[in-house]
């Protein structure tokens, strides 16, 4: 048990709170949507049903697709989601080009 310090109680509400909801990382082709959008399963049991919601977004040139992060409900998933109606696909995060290919391109 540690000393008091600052941001301690903060800590211990939060490690006390149920483990409900994870951050994913998404890309979909198109404009990125808005942030707040909301992320629904688009396939299986849950399908339609809100699990989540966009954290941020933004086009990325480097990838030549939107890439979003957003938290999601700890549910069984596939790897797709619709946001805002379009089809989005669960993806690795950090986002980045493991060989640097498209940098020397």
């Amino acid at each position: 048990d540690k000393p008091a310090f600052v941001g301690r109680d903060a800590l211990l509400r939060t490690a006390a709170l149920p483990d409900e909801r994870r951050l994913f990382g998404f890309r979909m082709d198109g404009p990125a949507p808005l942030e707040g959008s909301v992320i629904r399963a688009a396939d299986g049991p849950h399908a339609g049903e809100v699990v989540g919601h966009v954290t941020s977004s933004w086009d990325s040139p480097l990838f030549g697709h939107a890439v979003l992060m957003g938290w999601q409900k700890r549910l069984p998933h596939a790897d797709v989601v619709e946001i805002d109606g379009r089809v989005a696909q669960v993806s690795a995060m950090p986002f980045y080009d493991p060989e640097g290919s498209r940098a020397r391109a």
